[in-house]
């Protein structure tokens, strides 16, 4: 049995640290995705067209969080979708 993957979702950011690399190598035939390893980056990529339509937090990464990460994206108007 084959498993499918619906979404609706086109353009991806992507922000987590563990098993990143497969996760961008599963999904990038079918969405286009960003990726970052730390949360500024992140942010700048976030407010970069394509506007990501869904973005994957981690919770525990190195420099700013991901609640800190999220917080940021809130307050900026461009993210605050």
């Amino acid at each position: 049995m084959t498993s499918k993957i619906i979404t609706f979702w086109n353009n991806l950011l992507i922000l987590t640290i563990p098993n990143l690399k497969i996760l961008k190598k599963i999904l990038e035939s079918t969405h286009i995705v960003k990726t970052a390893t730390e949360g500024y980056s992140a942010l700048e990529l976030a407010s970069k067209e394509p506007i990501p339509d869904l973005i994957l937090l981690d919770v525990s990464m190195p420099v700013m969080d991901g609640y800190e990460v999220l917080k940021e994206l809130k307050d900026e108007a461009e993210t605050n979708f």
